[in-house]
C-alpha cells in the first residue's frame, strides 16, 4: 500500500515544488509508519487475549 501511495505521489508532483514534495512525502511516511506500528500492537494484544481463552 505504501509503495502505490509514494508512486502516486511521485507521479502528482513530478518537479514542481521539490521542497513540498519531500516534506509530505516524508510526513506520509511517517503517517504510515505510525499505523504500521499501532496494527501491529493491537494485533498482539488480540492474539494475547485469545491465547489467554483458549489456554
Amino acid at each position: 500500500m505504501s509503495e502505490c501511495l509514494l508512486q502516486l505521489f511521485e507521479h502528482t508532483f513530478i518537479s514542481d515544488f521539490p521542497r513540498l514534495k519531500e516534506r509530505l512525502k516524508e510526513v506520509i511516511i511517517k503517517q504510515l509508519n505510525d499505523v504500521k506500528d499501532i496494527l501491529s500492537e493491537r494485533v498482539q494484544e488480540i492474539l494475547d487475549t485469545e491465547r489467554r481463552v483458549f489456554t
